[in-house]
């Protein structure tokens, strides 16, 4: 993360909120942002 806000100068809330979405859309391949929100929310991978 620290790499990514070198980048941008977002403060850490929107930071972490930014890369837990990227991860989890490049787990799920799914731009449906109700599931991605549900995935992050319970963590889950898949």
């Amino acid at each position: 993360m620290e790499h990514i806000s070198q980048h941008f100068k977002w403060n850490k809330a929107r930071m972490t909120c930014f890369v837990q979405m990227l991860l989890v859309l490049f787990t799920t391949w799914t731009v449906n942002l109700n599931r991605l929100a549900c995935m992050i929310q319970s963590g889950a991978t898949g």
